[in-house]
């Protein structure tokens, strides 16, 4: 009897593109004037291993205030390209990336740069200084992500991130580098097979020139899971100063996650 060929192995298979979007907005009333703001972060991924993937992040900023869509002000923010490396060991799932931004953010001398800065600084306080290197103008940074994730048998998923960043300044004015951070905590509990409802916690260690160095928030966001991908809301609320003093207190998020 002739011995059965063994079937040829199958090819591993995992998803190579994937697309993700962030849309945060906030309304600022000072002094009888009312300012509204909107910063979409366009997010795309090309995985180059079922494990390893490259990233590239987009942003942009559009205030309005009431003069009108005519005086109304755009910015980019700091694009920033990462590679990431992740993996699962059980319960865990753990996640590491190291990124760069490149100094696309600039804020001229001039009665422009007043805007500019206004913006860039109301798209920080949006995120409770989440991700700062993004906004930050002329300078670049390379920061670094460390994602840890335990899974329970429930489906309940308690996730830490830390992420450490070197900011290097471009210009004469922002010369010099300084070191800047971010640390979460995040539950993330499944109600149904269709909503997961995911409390955060976040602080920021801001750069060395700042009066008060810890920005801290909290977050709560829902994840609606459909056939079209995971779709959020999320509502920041910034807890103590520096951005609380000056009146701003969080930002409304609206997105799509990532399948990667």
């Amino acid at each position: 009897m002739v011995a059965a060929e063994a079937p040829p192995p199958v090819a591993e298979t995992y998803r190579r593109y994937s697309i993700g979007a962030t849309l945060a907005t906030s309304l600022d009333t000072e002094s009888g004037s009312n300012s509204f703001l909107t910063a979409p972060l366009v997010e795309g991924a090309y995985a180059v291993h079922r494990r390893v993937f490259l990233a590239l992040e987009l942003g942009f900023g559009w205030l309005v205030d009431n003069q009108g869509l005519g005086e109304s002000t755009f910015r980019a923010a700091n694009p920033q390209l990462s590679g990431t490396y992740h993996d699962r060991f059980g319960p865990w799932e753990l996640r590491g990336s190291l990124g760069v931004t490149a100094p696309l953010a600039h804020v001229p001398l001039g009665p422009d740069g007043r805007l500019y800065r206004s913006l860039y600084n109301r798209a920080l306080a949006a995120g409770g200084m989440w991700n700062q290197w993004l906004w930050y103008a002329d300078r670049m940074a390379v920061p670094v992500e460390l994602r840890a994730g335990h899974h329970f048998a429930g489906g309940q998923v308690i996730v830490a991130e830390l992420d450490p960043a070197l900011v290097i300044g471009t210009t004469d004015d922002t010369s010099g580098t300084d070191f800047v951070g971010q640390l979460a905590v995040e539950a993330q509990l499944p109600l149904g097979t269709l909503f997961v409802l995911c409390p955060r916690l976040q602080a920021v260690l801001l750069p060395s020139s700042s009066i008060d160095r810890i920005q801290t928030a909290a977050v709560v966001r829902g994840v609606f899971v459909t056939r079209l991908g995971r779709f959020f809301a999320s509502l920041l609320v910034n807890l103590d100063e520096p951005l609380s003093a000056v009146g701003q207190y969080g930002g409304l998020h609206l997105g799509r996650e990532m399948d990667l």
